[in-house]
């Protein structure tokens, strides 16, 4: 099969196009600076460093899935298809003159999938966080603003104020509570991953259990990145809530919508020649 160079080409255009507004935000855009009440409570928490680092969740969560997407089509492609059809030899896919295995050709389309997915979520999140510009629960201690901070008149709404702390970055993130993208960012990978998961593999590989194990170990760690965010003081849990469902909406949108992974769960083809591994 020849593979027009024409759609990887567009491939990649349209991941760097779904990806350039996320730069674009976070180099150029400023949040709403929006009003506060100065006896706002919520919003007077001292700041907290993260339970959950940006460079850890941004390392586990795209390592994790595109090892599972590795493995899982390494075993479609070689166990299954050797000792269920009896053959070797692959599908075989062509671009221009450079043979191209199909195991790459699976690899590309899930993972790349799965990456524009991460480049939708953000682009999602980023759109809240700064057209709403809600302060996180330590915005007064790292804004330390000059009006209100110190002194604070009941019931009155301030909009005429200057950060008055020393940390310009903490000062811009203080004003990105809504909603929480370390939530929206982890629940997208547990639910794309385990939707994959379930689309790619039938529950009896190996054990039962295997496959519901990883699932809700996926949930776990996503709940676990969720709920240090109230605790550490990054968000309120409306924010945290809202994640939580926003990335979980689009992980299953681009599982299910996107990837299809379920569209040849039920093939009559496959359907006996699969049921002892538990692979489609």
């Amino acid at each position: 099969m020849q593979i027009p160079i024409s759609r990887v080409v567009c491939d990649f255009i349209i991941l760097v196009a779904c990806g350039l507004p996320v730069l674009i935000f976070h180099l150029w855009v400023e949040p709403f600076k929006r009003g506060f009440f100065c006896d706002d409570e919520s919003i007077r928490y001292p700041f907290h460093d993260s339970t959950v680092t940006h460079e850890v969740l941004a390392a586990v969560g795209l390592i994790l899935p595109i090892c599972f997407i590795l493995m899982t089509e390494s075993f479609r492609s070689f166990v299954w298809n050797e000792q269920h059809t009896g053959q070797s030899k692959l599908k075989t896919y062509h671009l221009r003159d450079l043979h191209v295995h199909p195991l790459v050709v699976r690899l590309y389309t899930f993972i790349g999938y799965f990456l524009v997915g991460v480049c939708f979520n953000q682009v999602l999140v980023d759109i809240a966080k700064y057209s709403i510009g809600r302060q996180r629960p330590h915005f007064m201690d790292v804004c330390r603003p000059s009006k209100g901070y110190t002194e604070c008149t009941v019931d009155l709404f301030i909009t005429d104020f200057e950060c008055t702390g020393e940390d310009a970055n903490r000062i811009r993130e203080s004003m990105l509570s809504f909603y929480s993208g370390h939530s929206a960012f982890a629940f997208y990978v547990a639910s794309f991953t385990a939707l994959y998961l379930q689309g790619r593999l039938i529950r009896p590989l190996l054990s039962r259990l295997l496959l519901p194990t990883i699932q809700i170990a996926l949930v776990a760690g996503a709940s676990f990145v969720a709920y240090s965010r109230v605790s550490d003081y990054k968000h309120h849990w409306s924010d945290v809530l809202v994640g939580v469902v926003m990335g979980s909406a689009v992980g299953i949108f681009v599982a299910v919508v996107v990837a299809e992974v379920f569209k040849h769960r039920h093939s009559h083809m496959c359907e006996e020649v699969t049921r002892e591994l538990g692979l489609i």
